[in-house]
């Protein structure tokens, strides 16, 4: 990917996380707004961490991920996205059971299972 992309990508992301976080927003969906942000976090950081030269983003996209995950445990889309970050993390199919099972609402459900069970 563009670096520069990518960077201002990321930057805008840590900035809306960084006010929501900080501000006083859960009578307006707060929790919701965080947990998607930190999600989207993750999926970009998941997704460029892929290409040669930034797997450091990986280790950034599983402590986001972990943050959307204490907001929304139960969040199907989350849970979908954290069984394919594990999966690239390198983690077995047991370990990513548990967040798939909740991610079986998504759309494209049977598509991750076959890419976590390693039939891409």
């Amino acid at each position: 990917p563009d670096a520069q992309a990518q960077d201002s990508v990321n930057r805008a992301i840590q900035a809306t996380l960084s006010a929501a976080d900080n501000s006083n927003v859960e009578q307006h969906g707060g929790v919701v707004l965080r947990s998607a942000l930190r999600n989207n976090l993750a999926a970009l950081q998941a997704w460029s961490g892929s290409f040669e030269g930034v797997s450091n983003l990986l280790t950034d996209a599983e402590r986001n991920m972990v943050k959307a995950l204490a907001l929304a445990p139960e969040d199907p889309l989350i849970n979908r996205n954290a069984a394919v970050l594990l999966k690239r993390l390198g983690k077995s199919a047991e370990e990513i059971a548990p967040y798939l099972e909740k991610a079986k609402t998504v759309a494209d459900y049977e598509a991750v299972a076959l890419y976590v069970q390693g039939n891409p």
